[in-house]
């Protein structure tokens, strides 16, 4: 008997996260063989003509597309219901923590930026030398994903390695003594002495301070 198809089993909504695949599918009756024709919403046809329709991967242009098949044989042809794919948003990082070098006794800020939520900030009240060197990350995550961020350093930076003014290189004859200054946080002037040296120069700026990985948990008191 020659009957015209019928869809027996009707494609179901989907719900993924965004790029991950989704397949549609149909189970049609009647006499084969069948043949099978995606659309999407906007009448567009699609590769797929099998029972079941692939889409890998997820766009965010697929959000909230709607998608049905058309089955025929030689008898005749019918159209499916309406699947609906709606996407869900994984988190990612936007900005990550950024490294800071500051004072003794001032606050330190770290902040990260992620999608689909507000800037979050980590701070660390009037730092001392023991929180020198310790590195910070953060973990961000909702329903779909979590991801860490990379790490980000704090230097503390005693008063006596920060210049305000950068001295000047200069000369000196030989066993002579110079005294070459320069302004800093804490201490007016800083007094350098190279007799017997020839030429040389004053380093200026912040002195690169040596760093160590740990554990923030494991960090005394």
């Amino acid at each position: 008997m020659n009957e015209l198809p019928k869809v027996a089993v009707q494609p179901k909504d989907s719900t993924v996260v965004l790029g991950s695949p989704v397949s549609f599918a149909v189970s049609a009756a009647g006499t084969g063989p069948f043949f099978y024709k995606w659309r999407n919403d906007g009448d567009i046809a699609v590769a797929d003509t099998n029972a079941v329709f692939k889409l890998a991967p997820t766009l965010a242009a697929h959000d909230g597309a709607c998608w049905y098949c058309t089955v025929s044989n030689a008898f005749g042809s019918v159209v499916s219901l309406t699947a609906v794919l709606t996407l869900r948003y994984p988190v990612k990082i936007v900005r990550p923590p950024s490294g800071i070098a500051i004072a003794v006794g001032v606050t330190a800020c770290f902040s990260v930026s992620a999608s689909l939520s507000e800037d979050s900030v980590f701070t660390i009240d009037s730092v001392q030398p023991l929180d020198n060197g310790w590195f910070y990350s953060v973990i961000v995550f909702n329903t779909y994903r979590a991801v860490t961020s990379r790490e980000a350093g704090l230097t503390v930076v005693t008063c006596d390695r920060m210049f305000r003014v950068k001295p000047e290189s200069l000369t000196v004859d030989e066993g002579r003594r110079h005294h070459q200054g320069a302004d800093f946080p804490g201490r007016r002037h800083l007094a350098l002495e190279r007799p017997g040296q020839g030429p040389y120069a004053r380093l200026a700026g912040v002195i690169a301070l040596g760093s160590r990985r740990e554990s923030r948990k494991d960090r005394p008191g």
